[in-house]
């Protein structure tokens, strides 16, 4: 019989061969970018522009409903053995996720496309500082602050250092534009979760202490 390796993966790999695909064949063309992948320490990120098309919204994509922009496309794709069954990817990746219990798929809407992140497990460290800011999460529900917007507050938790931070720590965190930099700010700071500091310049805050909060 012998001794022999198997690969096992951190994340499945049939999943992150979906998001690129779908984001392929669901792109608009007549939007002058590219279907983009980005891979971080915690998560895979794909990009692709363009709106959901036809009236779809994301709650019934995640349920399996499918509008096929690029209709070439997706049978070239199916003739390859690229895709399989319409509608049939996004629940599938959905249940890949939940059985290599990985964190709840993302889906992020902007002004020009949409965007699937794709959370790999948390370790113990992780998961002690996600327990940790769930007083924080229920601070800002409270304040009516999306599930998107906790999520990403939770990644500048995450990259906060004790250090007073602002803006442009959020910019380079998040790796997202100054205008949501500021959204997520005044979310923090309407929700009373963080606090401003003297002595290091203009607009610069801390994480209120669990102390404080109690």
């Amino acid at each position: 019989m012998g001794i022999h390796s198997v690969n096992v993966y951190e994340l499945p790999e049939w999943s992150i061969r979906e998001m690129i695909a779908n984001a392929v064949i669901h792109r608009s063309y007549m939007v002058e970018s590219s279907v983009q992948v980005s891979v971080y320490d915690d998560r895979i990120e794909v990009d692709s522009p363009g709106m959901l098309y036809d009236g779809l919204d994301i709650e019934r994509a995640m349920s399996g409903t499918s509008r096929c922009r690029n209709a070439a496309i997706a049978e070239a794709f199916k003739y390859m053995g690229i895709v399989d069954k319409w509608g049939t990817g996004i629940p599938r990746i959905l249940r890949e996720c939940e059985e290599y219990e990985l964190p709840e798929l993302e889906f992020e809407e902007s002004g020009d496309g949409i965007r699937v992140i794709m959370y790999r497990k948390v370790s113990n460290a992780e998961e002690k500082v996600s327990n940790t800011f769930e007083k924080y999460a229920a601070m800002l529900t409270q304040e009516g602050v999306g599930n998107i917007y906790i999520r990403n507050i939770e990644k500048v938790y995450s990259s906060y250092q004790n250090d007073p931070f602002g803006q442009t720590n959020v910019m380079v965190w998040l790796e997202c534009s100054k205008s949501k930099a500021t959204n997520i700010m005044n979310s923090m700071k309407r929700a009373k979760i963080v606090e401003a500091v003297k002595g290091y310049g203009a607009g610069k805050y801390k994480f209120v202490s669990f102390e404080e909060l109690a």
